[in-house]
């Protein structure tokens, strides 16, 4: 889905959010007793929500309750920026390599992150000495004869990031069920998690959502729901989740 019609689907929801408390606001104001009382007001702010967005990044209730607004599409703009950074680091890699010596050094590659992930502690320079590796692998690709399917089950980390850099690079919808499944059921590493979402974006922005089942879709609806709510990696799957789920209803 490309911007323009991604703002029409979110004009059409905000729409129908509109509408529905409007509605339900009015219904309560003629039945009971014709009360402008708090609930009316709340329901009439939630009529307002979808207009604000951009404008304010959150609304909070009474009793701690909060309506995020700007959050889901900041996080998905930081990822489709990230995509397109990745993207540029693609074949930057000087001198002509044989494919199978390029393979050995990513492999190698993917053995220096795992050594990164054990020897250092967590936080932002770890993040960005991640980021460097991922960097070095993608200036070596795209693989010529490549197959995917084997480290996407690999127990390494570093192999299962080349998999889904690999996918992100050259995406290919024979393998989207795959890669839900090891992104729901095996892959427990965050940074892996947001380099496989990214992979699964590039496949479905160019074979489209019919190569995911529903219950593929399933899991990854399971997977959100059990992310902590306001991680960039829950607000992706939200997003992702609801194109699919909208993609679903209009076939």
């Amino acid at each position: 889905m490309d911007g323009n019609e991604h703002d029409k689907s979110t004009l059409w929801i905000s729409i129908g959010v509109t509408a529905v408390a409007v509605i339900a606001a009015a219904a309560h104001v003629v039945w009971p007793r014709l009360k402008i009382d708090f609930v009316t007001v709340i329901l009439l702010a939630i009529a307002a929500l979808p207009w604000l967005r951009g404008i304010v990044s959150s609304v909070d209730f009474p009793g701690g309750a909060s309506i995020k607004l700007a959050d889901r599409r900041q996080a998905v703009a930081r990822d489709q920026q990230e995509t397109i950074d990745a993207v540029r680091s693609v074949a930057t890699a000087g001198g002509e390599i044989p494919s199978d010596e390029k393979l050995a050094e990513i492999y190698s590659l993917g053995d220096k992150y795992e050594e990164i992930r054990a020897t250092m502690p967590s936080g932002q320079r770890r993040t960005r000495s991640m980021g460097q590796i991922a960097r070095q692998i993608l200036s070596l690709m795209p693989l010529d004869e490549y197959d995917p399917g084997d480290d996407l089950l690999s127990p390494r980390a570093g192999r299962r990031l080349v998999a889904y850099l690999a996918l992100m690079v050259e995406p290919d919808g024979r393998r989207a069920e795959e890669l839900v499944q090891t992104l729901t059921e095996r892959e427990g590493i965050p940074y892996n998690q947001s380099w496989a979402l990214r992979a699964l974006n590039r496949i479905i922005e160019t074979s489209g959502p019919d190569p995911l089942s529903d219950r593929s879709i399933r899991q990854l609806a399971g997977m959100r729901d059990g992310l902590k709510p306001g991680l960039d990696r829950q607000l992706v799957l939200v997003d992702l989740v609801d194109r699919l789920s909208l993609s679903d209803t209009e076939t």
